[in-house]
């Protein structure tokens, strides 16, 4: 019972570092930007390589983040057997969908919704996750770390000495 404890009490951390990410990630994120021409509001080719920038940033931040609470939980949840698989990657999907909802709120808007500009403003694009592999790297990176975790307890003497099994190496 101590050990799930644990392990929920390792979720509400994750769910609270991941708010703290979707604040990084809007602070550190550089979208495109956006201009008003004489043909209408543009995002040019250049400024558009920003979105795939601000991708690449909500997965490494996620990744990082989860491989590391992944680790930590492979390591407290050790006794605690195969259902610590499925609470640790909902737990890191749940974490993606936090930083995801709280960089969008803390970023910039929908350009949809600017309005009063004029020939020659410019305005940064929304921050965006496009792809649902992004969201899935989130997880992945969280089950990477708890089966490092879970690999760092192993307790060799134990496994030698498993009645019943022979740890001789040596053939008759």
């Amino acid at each position: 019972m101590r050990g799930w404890r644990t392990v929920g009490g390792a979720v509400l951390v994750l769910v609270a570092a991941s708010a703290l990410a979707g604040v990084a990630w809007s602070s550190w994120a550089e979208p495109g930007t956006w201009q008003v021409t004489e043909q209408g509001v543009v995002l040019t080719q250049e400024a558009s390589q920003g979105q795939f920038d601000v991708e690449v940033l909500f997965v490494g931040i996620g990744v990082v983040l989860c491989l590391v609470w992944g680790l930590a939980v492979g390591v407290a949840g050790r006794s605690l057997g195969w259902p610590v698989v499925p609470v640790t990657a909902a737990a890191a999907a749940l974490a993606s969908l936090v930083a995801w909802t709280v960089g969008l709120s803390l970023g910039p808007p929908d350009p949809q919704t600017v309005q009063g500009l004029s020939l020659g403003d410019s305005f940064p694009d929304q921050l965006a996750v496009s792809s649902f592999s992004s969201f899935v790297a989130w997880p992945v990176a969280a089950l990477g770390g708890l089966v490092v975790g879970l690999l760092l307890t192993v307790d060799r003497a134990a496994l030698a000495e498993r009645p019943g099994e022979e740890t001789s190496t040596a053939h008759p």
